[in-house]
């Protein structure tokens, strides 16, 4: 085998990984709304909302969903009491003059407040949806520093009720307050996890060491893509909202995966067809996948919630065999390559060897 055949190819698959992963924004990372694992838990406690009226917890605790079938308008109070959302029959309004309305707009409330707001100037309603449900990120409900709070520090292996907050919901002249808590919530050992991941990676790269490894790195490549679109897919369910906005969430948030899906697929079936450049798009889009979704979550491993649609054990199952499968598909290609090498080399002797 020329030697051009190995490092060109070679060179146009580092170049392509790279730049897929530099192209790659953070927010393309799976979260949804702003969330990712976190060992932070938000509890609402059952209340007794009006009929009609239902208040829940979504996004793995970034986002409160307030749904008002009832003929009455819903008002929803700012953080000083204002009112900031009136949810109904007409659809959703909100408030210009109340903080919340600009606030609420960055997960951490990284905005300042437009001059001229004001909690008690008289209200200016716009309205932003006809549907009558609102969602929007309450920082009463989460934790707002980036800093652990100081109890975590002293323990973080141990639970602890961070807060209790309160949301005021008025209609009809009658107030209910919404109350719920925020808590810690250990995660468990990641160690045990990191084993097994280990003992996958292992076992993909010895796949290269069986008498016929075509097929079983194609099964490793398709595998890899399956499992890629599912975990996808159930992260990007969890989105509060229309099946519209679930997969636009699904599209946007994996938009550099999409081609290494491809890549995937493509280079599988190229390996059943026992043709060894098939290895060269599975190895490329394997680390690129494996770092854009296993390492991008790999805090599943270790935090006690994430964004998923699914049992815990199923999210890390995922993220292991993902990283596993996908950095194993890149070593096995020098090892792939190495022994193709020696093998050519092998016949290449005995066809110069004289006959006896």
């Amino acid at each position: 085998m020329r030697r051009s055949r190995v490092v060109r190819p070679a060179v146009v698959a580092l170049l392509t990984m790279l730049a897929v992963l530099l192209s790659v924004s953070p927010a393309s990372a799976h979260s949804v709304a702003g969330a990712g694992s976190t060992n932070f838990r938000t509890v609402l406690h059952p209340s007794a909302l009006p009929p009609g009226v239902r208040l829940s917890v979504v996004e793995n605790g970034s986002r409160l969903e307030l749904r008002n079938t009832s003929p009455s308008e819903v008002v929803v109070q700012g953080y000083t009491g204002e009112p900031y959302l009136r949810v109904g029959p007409s659809g959703v309004h909100e408030n210009r003059q109340s903080p919340a309305t600009y606030l609420n707009a960055d997960r951490y409330g990284r905005i300042e407040v437009p001059a001229g707001v004001g909690a008690r100037k008289a209200p200016v309603w716009r309205k932003v949806s006809g549907d009558p449900v609102a969602r929007w990120h309450d920082h009463r409900i989460h934790w707002m520093s980036g800093r652990l709070p100081p109890a975590v520090i002293s323990a973080p292996d141990s639970f602890h009720r961070i807060a209790a907050w309160t949301v005021v919901l008025e209609q009809g002249g009658l107030r209910t307050a919404a109350e719920g808590e925020l808590h810690w919530v250990p995660g468990p050992s990641p160690w045990p996890y990191a084993a097994v991941g280990v003992l996958l990676f292992a076992g993909t790269v010895a796949l290269t060491w069986l008498r016929r490894p075509l097929r079983l790195l194609a099964a490793a490549a398709l595998a890899l893509a399956v499992l890629d679109v599912w975990h996808s897919a159930l992260i990007s369910a969890t989105v509060a909202g229309t099946s519209g906005d679930k997969v636009n969430t699904f599209v946007t948030g994996n938009w550099g995966q999409l081609p290494c899906w491809a890549a995937l697929v493509i280079g599988g079936f190229l390996l059943l067809r026992s043709r060894s450049d098939g290895i060269w798009p599975a190895a490329t889009a394997g680390p690129v996948v494996a770092s854009l979704s296993g390492l991008a979550d790999i805090g599943v491993l270790w935090r006690s919630s994430a964004p998923f649609a699914g049992p815990d054990w199923l999210d890390r199952a995922q993220v292991l065999l993902i990283s596993a499968l996908g950095f194993g598909l890149l070593v096995a290609l020098p090892l792939l390559l190495r022994r193709e090498l020696r093998a050519r080399r092998t016949s290449e002797e005995a066809g110069d060897a004289p006959a006896t």
